[in-house]
């Protein structure tokens, strides 16, 4: 069966054709909101310097933006700012762990 391919009648509330729901972990692409098996998806996350680099192994820790291969989603996350979210997990760092945040007497993110 071919990759994210539209279920007849899965229409959202903005009328939009929503993928057949992939097999195995599910992730979120942050600029069209589709829905992907986490393998078709490309990974951005945040290096130590606050900039966005992409996680090809899917694994590095930190906050993490998962982004569909369409070349629209593509050039729009170029521009894309993650917002509160980016700045906090800068802030923080990009090492630490909800472990550690509860360690310090820190709130859990």
């Amino acid at each position: 069966m071919p990759k994210n391919k539209a279920v007849a009648g899965s229409g959202g509330a903005d009328g939009r054709e929503r993928p057949e729901t992939p097999q195995g972990p599910v992730r979120m692409c942050v600029i069209c909101r589709r829905r992907f098996a986490k393998a078709e998806l490309n990974r951005h996350v945040l290096t130590a310097q606050g900039n966005l680099s992409i996680d090809a192994e899917k694994t590095r820790p930190g906050r993490g933006w998962y982004v569909c291969s369409d070349p629209v989603c593509e050039q729009k996350f170029a521009k894309y700012r993650p917002g509160a979210r980016r700045g906090a997990a800068v802030k923080r760092g990009t090492r630490g762990t909800a472990g550690d945040s509860l360690d310090k007497g820190g709130k859990h993110a």
